[in-house]
């Protein structure tokens, strides 16, 4: 009878965990950008970097920034990180959708600022923008790549804890 039941008991037991199982969302998002200057007298300089942000209070619902947990931005042989920023760097969404990322430094010649887009239609890709001391200004434009992302460990866990309960029962009646 048990050798029947076992194919249907298992799955159920399965299924029910898979239920029981929290939605897995990201924890620690990370992601790398790059790109060049567009236009004004740094003209085709690079700069590149890298940022962080715990995506848990993300709602998915309506504009939204998250504040980074790290950054580093290279540009013109200098490094910058979150204690240059004039305010707190953001990343920011639009119903669940990245936008970019909010960084700026006034304490530096030129000053600069990346700039997340709207998704509205009047600025939708996010932009670095320069300008110096001696008034000269200038855009640029980004690439953002994510490049991993940690999931939740509760999920994980409680869905390893599953497959060794299946697997423990199975030798039961196994053995």
């Amino acid at each position: 009878m048990f050798k029947s039941l076992k194919p249907a008991y298992t799955a159920s037991v399965f299924a029910t965990l898979m239920l029981m199982m929290p939605n897995a969302q990201a924890a620690n998002v990370n992601y790398t950008f790059n790109g060049t200057v567009d236009s004004g007298s740094l003209l085709s300089e690079t700069f590149s970097g890298s940022f962080s942000y715990d995506d848990l209070s993300l709602t998915n619902l309506g504009d939204e920034s998250i504040n980074l947990s790290t950054m580093s931005f290279n540009f013109l042989s200098n490094s910058f990180g979150l204690g240059n920023a004039d305010v707190a760097a953001t990343a920011d969404f639009l119903n669940g959708v990245f936008l970019g990322v909010n960084f700026s430094v006034s304490s530096f010649d030129p000053a600069f600022a990346l700039i997340s887009g709207y998704g509205t239609g009047f600025l939708d890709d996010a932009a670095f923008a320069y300008d110096t001391q001696s008034g000269d200004a200038g855009y640029g434009s980004i690439n953002f790549q994510q490049s991993n992302s940690v999931d939740a460990p509760a999920g994980i866990a409680l869905f390893g804890l599953g497959l060794a309960g299946i697997g423990m029962m199975r030798r039961r009646v196994n053995g």
